[in-house]
């Protein structure tokens, strides 16, 4: 099965139904983004604690990975779910784990 949301959806679920019961799954969406100093450019740990540091100024936000002038905690959601994505891989480091 592959789900694609609407673009700028934060907040999705995926309904399936199995004879008379239904099943909502919540998903975790946010658009993929790479930052990061990790092989094959992939978000290393080094890279979280640098964007958990550096908020950059209001005029000049740091990681406005949303493109709407602001770093704001929905910036916080994209590069975290990217991050616990890569991570959940085991690719944060860049070398998949074993």
């Amino acid at each position: 099965m592959e789900a694609q949301p609407e673009k700028g959806v934060y907040k999705a679920t995926l309904t399936t139904m199995h004879g008379e019961s239904m099943t909502e799954i919540p998903l975790t969406v946010a658009p993929q983004v790479v930052i990061g100093t990790g092989k094959d450019g992939l978000a290393a740990e080094a890279a979280f604690a640098d964007f958990l540091k550096d908020r950059g100024s209001e005029k000049a936000p740091r990681f406005d990975l949303n493109a709407d002038g602001l770093r704001n905690y929905i910036d916080d959601y994209i590069f975290t779910a990217n991050y616990l994505a890569l991570k959940a891989k085991g690719t944060t480091s860049g070398k998949k784990s074993q």
